[in-house]
């Protein structure tokens, strides 16, 4: 993620994962309440979080589920896995991640 000089970082990595900076709540605690589309008041209340913290969770789901996915290392691990070829434009790791968005990105 690319920030001005006057912008924080909302997201952390930490040994829990990624978490919402200043806190310790990670995206896994938020992710289902996202995919049930629960309003934003509401999981910032919840969550006891502030406007500019909720604020990120706007990616929706997807966006959580791409740092997860990038976190536990899918792509690599099914490449490592199937080796690639030469030829191959789309890795078959790659394919999987755009599997899976695709699958939780339709209700």
């Amino acid at each position: 993620m690319t920030l001005d000089q006057n912008e924080q970082e909302t997201i952390i990595r930490t040994e829990r994962g990624l978490t919402i900076a200043g806190t310790r709540i990670t995206l896994y605690d938020v992710m289902d309440y996202i995919k049930a589309e629960y309003p934003h008041k509401y999981i910032r209340d919840a969550f006891m979080l502030t406007d500019e913290q909720i604020n990120v969770q706007d990616i929706d789901h997807l966006g959580i589920i791409v740092g997860i996915v990038d976190e536990i290392g899918i792509v690599e691990i099914i490449n490592d896995l199937l080796g690639t070829h030469p030829q191959e434009q789309v890795s078959a790791g790659h394919v999987v991640k755009a599997l899976i968005l695709n699958c939780l990105g339709f209700g």
